[in-house]
């Protein structure tokens, strides 16, 4: 959560022109505790899990940018919310004006099957 990161908010509030939203993943932190949706996994497919996964942490995000109005924004993500933050500017380009990524958990090379 903002834990590890909150020593940036400062400088950050004072980048002119800009406004800060420092939020916590579903889950996380402070933020909402959801019922993560429980399905048979080994029954799934890598593939599909990973989207359900990211749905569950990306349609909350989009929720709330479309209630704050917000048409394009500047992405912060830490650690495995660099991971989320890549994944919502996938899906959203046309929301995302830039894309900042501190130390991102997940976005490793997948190794080659053998």
């Amino acid at each position: 959560g903002m834990g590890m990161y909150v020593r940036n908010l400062d400088a950050l509030s004072k980048v002119p022109n800009i406004r800060v939203h420092a939020i916590d993943w579903i889950g996380m932190g402070r933020s909402s505790r959801c019922k993560f949706s429980k399905w048979p996994v080994s029954k799934m497919d890598e593939e599909r899990v990973v989207k359900q996964s990211l749905n569950f942490f990306l349609k909350p995000l989009e929720k709330w940018r479309k209630r704050m109005r917000i048409e394009k924004m500047i992405l912060v993500g830490h650690s495995l919310g660099g991971y989320l933050c890549a994944n919502y500017a996938i899906r959203h380009p046309d929301h995302v004006l830039r894309l900042l990524l501190v130390s991102p958990e997940g976005l490793g090379v997948r190794p080659e099957e053998k």
